[in-house]
């Protein structure tokens, strides 16, 4: 790796740094978030309250239209909370925030290829 600027990623599947706000759903909570980075297996955001570690989680996506002339493209699935880091907001005025990483361990391909299809026409 040379910096950060310069690297290039070697993964699988290609994501995206975008702001796209989604919901997470589970038994007991709804919160509404933005996605820090985006790909076709998986998401990680900012929330404030803790989630814990393998927390099942319903996902769901209206991810804006490239072209902005139609409306949002509507994704959902099941991810599973794979990364949980207690953190500081600096535009919270140092309060306590999480970041976490979420693997989706249950996408229709439809769903996949929605993601997959906004994902490389965002790059």
């Amino acid at each position: 790796m040379k910096d950060r600027n310069t690297r290039i990623e070697n993964r699988k599947y290609p994501r995206i740094t975008r702001r796209i706000p989604f919901k997470l759903k589970a038994d007991d909570f709804v919160v509404v978030t933005q996605t820090i980075n985006l790909s076709c297996i998986g998401v990680s955001c900012q929330v404030k309250e803790h989630i814990p570690f393998m927390t099942r989680v319903k996902v769901i996506f209206a991810l804006p239209c490239p072209d902005k002339k139609s409306e949002s493209i509507c994704v959902e699935c099941y991810g599973v909370v794979v990364r949980a880091e207690e953190a500081f907001s600096r535009s919270r005025a140092n309060t306590v925030v999480y970041n976490i990483a979420i693997f989706f361990d249950e996408i229709d391909d439809l769903e996949r290829e929605k993601l997959s299809d906004y994902i490389r026409k965002m790059l």
